[in-house]
């Protein structure tokens, strides 16, 4: 007997969507919403979109800004709150 995942239904898979794409869930919970989006095309195209942002976000966050841009950055953040910045 094979562990078929059950329909979880759009409110539940979007829910767990970004859950999904990140690895959080365990793997039945995965299968569950995986198994969803494979009879449903608007939240297969939402765990398209959230992948492919994912996947985005994570590249434009592996690059380091330029030390200029940083100490922009930390003078303006230092000037909001009043003081220097304490790392």
């Amino acid at each position: 007997m094979t562990n078929v995942p059950h329909d979880c239904g759009c409110a539940s898979a979007r829910l767990r969507i970004g859950f999904v794409v990140d690895r959080e869930l365990n793997a039945q919970e995965c299968a569950e919403v995986r198994a969803h989006c494979e009879t449903c095309s608007e939240c297969a195209e939402e765990l398209r979109f959230v992948d492919r942002l994912s996947d985005k976000v994570r590249d434009a966050c592996g690059e380091c800004p330029p030390e200029d841009v940083k100490a922009r950055v930390f003078d303006a953040v230092a000037q909001k709150i009043g003081r220097p910045l304490q790392f």
